[in-house]
């Protein structure tokens, strides 16, 4: 027997049940997928009431979790492209469901990450979180919990990827004296590991790849927290010059 698909049966409304409030404000610098920098700490933050509060029940006994959430931060009016090519793999295009691209049918994402603690905050709920990938400010639409013997998959075929290099190899970072000073005395004041999420963030050498081959003194930033991230390249490694509160941060 056939079955037609109509609009009426694949037409759904959704409505974020809350918001993360990440260390990343905006899309440079994030790492391309959940678990590549252990430091990167979240907060999944939902309006405290007795439903959400029964909602949550149980869900600390889990190490990890799934967050199903919005690339919001995508064009609305760019259309989806079938094929795409995706980052570091020599401009090969593949299709677009076989790959994690934000500009997808529908901008959903997925990622696993650790969830370190729930808190109750006044009227809030919040699941901390570490090892995301997220934008400031990405619309949940649901968190599952990690189950191991379901989720974890042994010998996995990666297709495509298949003997890939993923990523280049990580990037050696070092600190001006003046700014890892300036960031232990950030750490003091509430930015937690903030000197080990700069590093591991950009060991991953978050440039893009038509910029990798720019000469030495090439410089970069990025914001983390609401800190202004900047480093240069210098034979091969990324030197921290500076690190500074936004002013015009809100």
């Amino acid at each position: 027997m056939n079955y037609a698909i109509t609009p009426a049966m694949v037409s759904f409304t959704f409505h974020p049940i809350g918001l993360i409030n990440s260390c990343y404000k905006e899309n440079f610098g994030i790492p391309r997928q959940a678990g590549l920098v252990p430091s990167a700490r979240a907060r999944i933050v939902l309006t405290r009431t007795s439903e959400w509060e029964a909602a949550v029940d149980g869900i600390s006994e889990f190490s990890h979790i799934w967050v199903i959430f919005v690339f919001h931060d995508v064009n609305p009016k760019q259309k989806w492209r079938p094929r795409v090519r995706p980052p570091r793999l020599n401009k090969k295009k593949v299709g677009v469901l076989a790959t994690r691209s934000p500009h997808r049918p529908n901008p959903i994402g997925i990622s696993a990450v650790r969830l370190e603690r729930v808190d109750f905050e006044g009227d809030k709920i919040v699941l901390e979180v570490s090892g995301g990938d997220f934008l400031d400010q990405t619309p949940v639409l649901d968190v599952k919990p990690y189950i191991n013997y379901a989720d974890r998959i042994d010998n996995a075929a990666s297709g495509w990827l298949t003997g890939v290099r993923l990523s280049r190899p990580p990037v050696k970072v070092l600190f001006d004296s003046e700014v890892l000073a300036a960031c232990k005395n950030w750490e003091s004041s509430g930015y937690t590991d903030l000197i080990q999420l700069i590093r591991e963030t950009l060991a991953l050498d978050p440039r893009p790849s038509n910029q990798i081959d720019q000469p030495d003194a090439s410089r970069f930033g990025c914001r983390i927290f609401d800190l202004d991230v900047r480093w240069s390249v210098e034979k091969g490694l990324f030197r921290v010059t500076h690190v500074e509160k936004l002013t015009d941060y809100f």
